[in-house]
């Protein structure tokens, strides 16, 4: 048996019902955003950080420690992301030649259709970490495959659409 909540009261004004998940109500979290959004126009006209309020580097509206954590979760979250999505479609080794190199690995359209695919998305999600946002958003249909930068390629231009690799000719000696 589910037990129902009963509507709790704004944790800030103590008058309205707090929206479904959040402790405070609409009103008051309308009055925090506007608060934050205010000290954050202050911070950048006297050229201070967002984040920690020190002297931000210039053009920028974040320190330079800021920054350097700010890019550091940036590429974890991209590595995660793809590492997920790679996953997803087969492992994160190539499915032709087995690169493993988080680098080299790219999502393939197994249907080789990928030029309208990317007109049909739009060029902000039709490439690199938008594009495998947009996979997990849809739930990783499919019709992709993981291949390595090399494959990917080889397949794209050769005639049958086959793989060097699978048609045996890096066998051959040039």
């Amino acid at each position: 048996m589910v037990k129902r909540q009963s509507a709790r009261t704004c944790s800030r004004c103590k008058k309205r019902t707090a929206k479904p998940g959040c402790m405070q109500c609409s009103y008051c979290l309308g009055v925090a955003k506007r608060a934050n959004t205010r000290r954050r126009h202050e911070k950048k006209r006297n050229y201070l950080c967002y984040d920690c309020g020190e002297k931000a580097v210039r053009g920028h509206t974040r320190c330079q420690r800021c920054l350097d954590l700010a890019s550091a979760h940036g590429r974890d979250y991209h590595a995660r992301l793809k590492r997920e999505v790679m996953e997803h479609y087969g492992g994160a080794a190539c499915a032709c030649c087995g690169e493993s190199h988080l680098l080299m690995l790219t999502v393939d359209h197994v249907a080789q259709n990928g030029g309208e695919h990317r007109r049909q998305l739009g060029h902000a999600l039709s490439a690199g970490q938008k594009f495998y946002q947009w996979l997990r958003r849809e739930g990783y249909p499919a019709g992709y495959r993981v291949l390595c930068r090399n494959c990917n390629y080889a397949v794209y231009h050769s005639a049958n659409h086959c793989c060097p690799h699978k048609a045996g000719v890096f066998s051959e000696k040039i």
